[in-house]
């Protein structure tokens, strides 16, 4: 899948969890995401960031990623971030859904049930 263009979204705790680890790593999987362009929502981190082609959202989710679904460009792909694909499951705004279980579980980071709060999405 990284082989392919796309935008990777991410949420705070996933951006620092995976800046403070991909800028230094080798291989195919670090050179494709440390090349890929990153888009990061955070309520508390400053600009610029340091991972290569990572950028802070510059409005809430909702907006910023229908308007980024409205121009032409790579796919927007989600990596962790429940909580913001949860908000954009609700407002329509995921068009697939594809779960991924890594070897790292943030124990302190989920207090909720993996699909509490998400709504009714029947899935093709």
């Amino acid at each position: 899948m990284l082989d392919e263009p796309q935008v990777i979204v991410l949420g705070r705790t996933t951006y620092q969890d995976m800046s403070g680890y991909f800028p230094s790593a080798t291989g195919p999987i670090a050179a494709a995401m440390n090349a890929h362009p990153k888009l990061v929502f955070s309520r508390t981190l400053s600009g610029p960031l340091s991972w290569s082609n990572a950028r802070l959202a510059g409005r809430d989710p909702a907006a910023e990623i229908t308007a980024l679904k409205q121009q032409p460009g790579a796919p927007l792909r989600w990596i962790g971030s429940v909580t913001l694909a949860r908000e954009m499951m609700a407002l329509g705004l995921v068009d697939r859904l594809r779960l991924v279980v890594f070897p790292r579980i943030l124990g302190s980071d989920g207090q909720k049930p993996l699909f509490s709060g998400f709504c009714d999405t029947h899935l093709k």
